[in-house]
């Protein structure tokens, strides 16, 4: 048993997941997954299940584990077929992997159902890989007035506006 176990107040998931980021901020990250796991088992989990999941998917990303990091995603999103972690992050693993037109799949689902800036920061690098100038220009003239101030977006809509000339 590790150190660090043997602080728990008991069988416990928010302490394990305490232990698993602290064990991530220490690039510690198979540990890390493996509180997680102890975390799922946890009666008192709850709702937490799906975000658990989601996060033992970015250790292993973080371990370039792509294969078990999609096969935990999907988990997560048989949970939560809307849950933005969990969409993300398999957007993300498709973009590292090549392919963008998979990642866009699940980029349009995120920013379908959380409409975030940076959620369509991702949406518009993923769709300026692809070249797909028009279609960023298409969604930025849609919400273009609730992310005006935004220069992070502001900066991929010059860049595609060049591109597009």
């Amino acid at each position: 048993m590790r150190d660090e176990e043997k602080n728990l107040s008991g069988d416990c998931a928010l302490d394990y997941i305490k232990l698993s980021f602290e064990l991530k901020s220490s690039k510690l990250y198979k540990e890390a997954i493996e509180m997680l796991y102890k975390a799922l088992s946890c009666s008192d989990v709850g709702d937490g299940r799906c975000e658990i999941i989601s996060q033992i998917a970015f250790l292993y990303f973080s371990l370039k584990n792509y294969e078990r990091a999609i096969e935990q995603f999907e988990k997560a999103l048989d949970i939560d077929s809307q849950n933005p972690s969990a969409l993300y992050g398999l957007a993300e693993v498709y973009v590292e992997l090549g392919n963008c037109e998979k990642a866009l799949e699940y980029v349009n689902n995120l920013v379908a159902t959380s409409p975030e800036a940076k959620h369509y920061l991702f949406y518009f690098k993923i769709l300026f890989e692809l070249k797909k100038y028009k279609e960023i220009m298409d969604v930025w003239n849609i919400i273009s007035a609730q992310y005006q101030d935004d220069s992070e977006l502001l900066y991929i809509i010059a860049k595609t506006d060049n591109e597009n000339k």
